[in-house]
């Protein structure tokens, strides 16, 4: 139907139709525009979302890894201290009661540490 508005003679229309017209048709195609690119920005704005949220993962994953190193450190280093206390600790049977209460809370650790090592180091592999 436009093709066959503009192929008419425009001596049929007067000034102020042929105005309106124009004004019309511009009109729809500024809106048409605007909408083609309000959809290219909002699946631009959808793509850095989704890389926001990529990021914030593996900064999260990274404090993670470092928290779980702390406490295996934090372990690590109770027990040295604990095995070069050992000769002393070993001589009384109290000392010696809670020099073994000591290795097996050390041991229980160490095995919610092995947990944690094997639940953050598949997370870990997945994000980076």
């Amino acid at each position: 139907m436009l093709f066959k508005i503009m192929a008419i003679d425009s001596s049929q229309f007067s000034p102020s139709t042929i105005a309106l017209l124009s004004a019309l048709i511009s009109s729809i195609i500024t809106i048409g525009i605007t909408k083609v690119l309000d959809l290219i920005q909002k699946r631009q704005e959808y793509k850095y979302s989704l890389q926001k949220i990529f990021v914030e993962k593996k900064l999260e994953m990274a404090e993670d890894m470092v928290a779980f190193f702390y406490r295996t450190k934090m372990v690590y280093q109770s027990m040295s201290r604990l095995l070069e206390k050992a000769p002393s600790l070993l001589t009384t049977k109290t000392s010696s009661d809670f020099f073994f209460a000591q290795i097996k809370e050390f041991s229980d650790r160490g095995k919610k540490l092995e947990e944690e090592t094997k639940k953050s180091c598949l997370c870990f592999a997945a994000t980076f």
